[in-house]
């Protein structure tokens, strides 16, 4: 996985400045910036729909989306009819998220 860079001025957290839209709008720029494929930015995008803002609201924008990126490029590497667990604790210098 490539180091995830955070945009210049980018607030810590969006979620908790604007909620879910907010997200969506800065994971959408934090995919656009690393040129997802089609599939994977709307699974990028959609990752957080449903999680409360409450359980999310303190974690920095950037982590959150190496978080979704992550489970993303898990999928696609998992054989199709296989079961694939991954235990994965990221370094912030080494993965650009943590």
């Amino acid at each position: 996985m490539s180091t995830i860079e955070r945009p210049a001025g980018t607030p810590r957290n969006e979620v908790a400045i604007g909620g879910h839209a907010e997200l969506r709008n800065s994971l959408a720029e934090l995919a656009e910036r690393h040129d997802l494929s089609e599939p994977a930015r709307r699974f990028v995008l959609s990752y957080y729909d449903d999680v409360p803002v409450a359980q999310i609201g303190d974690r920095d924008t950037i982590d959150l989306y190496g978080a979704a990126l992550s489970h993303w490029q898990l999928l696609a590497e998992r054989p199709e009819g296989t079961t694939r667990v991954r235990v994965f604790n990221p370094d912030f210098e080494v993965d650009g998220w943590q």
